[in-house]
């Protein structure tokens, strides 16, 4: 995951969307939304196969794609604009 320092008086914001859930199948929400996530898992995957530790619980991810520079308000409206209409 990036991270954006915050310099002195220079603002940056983000925003995502994200639905989780013990049961949670995020291949379904993406059915229903239309959309495919930038990031998912399923409860008692592993992170990765370097690890041995597994989620907790599902999880579906979406990320607005706009530069950390704009406005809190333009991220949500992308996110908006991106679920609204399903």
């Amino acid at each position: 995951m990036n991270r954006v320092a915050n310099q002195g008086d220079q603002k940056w914001s983000r925003a995502a969307l994200r639905i989780s859930g013990d049961t949670l199948r995020p291949d379904q929400i993406s059915a229903i939304l239309g959309l495919e996530p930038n990031q998912s898992g399923v409860r008692g995957e592993r992170f990765s196969t370097r690890h041995a530790a597994v989620r907790r619980t599902s999880f579906w991810l979406l990320k607005s794609p706009l530069s950390h520079s704009l406005p809190l308000a333009e991220h949500l409206e992308w996110l908006l604009d991106q679920i609204e209409p399903k």
